[in-house]
């Protein structure tokens, strides 16, 4: 590919306050340095789509699917998108059926498939080991899992019972329990909180939404929850004071600037042949050796300690010690 226009789409499944303005800036400063390396010449267009998503108030399926439509019609070869786990899954088989390779920026591995691509910003399926972890090295054994209805809650409470039994610790009623384990969307989280808790809570990664909103972070003081940023992580310390949001859009950036740069035709078979190509890229997001790439048959961009327990204290997130 030499010196043509390559457009590729970026589908947002929530309200964007600036149009994802912000997320293209960040995306073309993970390409930049791609570019830099004279491995790609070729002009870039971003070409955003909205389509309100579940399961927040309002959204459908119908909405993402006509947003991924509209970037297929517009010739996209390749579709940052969409951030929500059930919308990856709306757009997983038209992703196959369109030959398009989306990047979804999701917790769930079911989101895969030939042409999802998963960039794992929190984990449903690895998540809940991390937590059991946390607890056993506690000491705290005897735990209530306190849980929503959506399809994170539901997923996660499903792995936590296998992490639990390989930990030790025993789920209990919450009048017994020595601590409270929350599974579930950030709503359920601030719901929980305002209920008032006299035993440590652990979360899963929704809690990361404390670094867009002060006053949950606020809510959820002493929370242990797993993160995908580390201050010791040279190149997340690099972007300046960001949250995990940005070093995973640069992320993005560059796992998709490797894959243009590799990628024999611009068009959707070839972007997934270069996608399948990357290889141990370091990423500003987990931790100091945290490496990114893809496969035959591997959908999975993070490999190593990309999850990092973290905790509120103060309205703001700290490194577990």
């Amino acid at each position: 590919m030499t010196g043509s226009l390559i457009r590729v789409g970026v589908l947002h499944d929530f309200p964007t306050s600036d149009e994802g303005r912000s997320f293209e800036r960040y995306v073309r400063m993970g390409m930049q340095p791609v570019i830099d390396s004279g491995r790609l010449d070729d002009e870039v267009e971003i070409i955003h789509a909205v389509g309100l998503g579940l399961p927040l108030p309002g959204g459908s399926a119908h909405a993402v699917q006509q947003a991924f439509a509209s970037l297929v019609d517009q010739g996209v070869v390749a579709i940052l998108g969409p951030a929500i786990s059930d919308n990856a899954m709306v757009v997983r088989p038209l992703a196959d059926a369109a030959s398009v390779p989306t990047l979804n920026y999701t917790g769930s591995e079911e989101t895969r498939s030939e042409y999802g691509f998963q960039f794992q910003i929190g984990s449903l399926e690895d998540e809940p080991s991390f937590l059991a972890q946390n607890l056993a090295d506690r000491g705290l054994t005897r735990v209530a899992v306190e849980r929503d209805r959506s399809y994170v809650g539901r997923r996660m409470a499903a792995f936590f019972d296998d992490a639990a039994s390989v930990a030790g610790l025993t789920i209990t009623a919450r009048v017994d329990a020595q601590a409270i384990v929350f599974l579930g969307m950030w709503d359920a989280a601030r719901e929980l909180a305002a209920q008032g808790v006299d035993v440590p809570v652990v979360g899963n990664s929704a809690l990361i939404y404390g670094h867009h909103d002060p006053q949950a972070a606020l809510a959820w003081e002493g929370w242990a929850y797993p993160d995908t940023v580390s201050e010791d992580n040279r190149i997340y310390a690099a972007l300046g004071d960001v949250g995990p949001g940005v070093a995973g859009q640069f992320d993005m950036g560059r796992l998709l600037g490797e894959a243009l740069a590799r990628a024999r035709v611009a068009t959707g078979p070839g972007m997934l042949d270069g996608f399948e190509q990357v290889k141990a890229i370091p990423s500003a997001t987990g931790e100091p050796g945290t490496l990114m790439g893809f496969g035959r048959c591997e959908r999975g961009a993070l490999k190593g300690r990309y999850l990092v327990v973290r905790q509120w204290h103060a309205g703001r997130t700290v490194a577990w010690r």
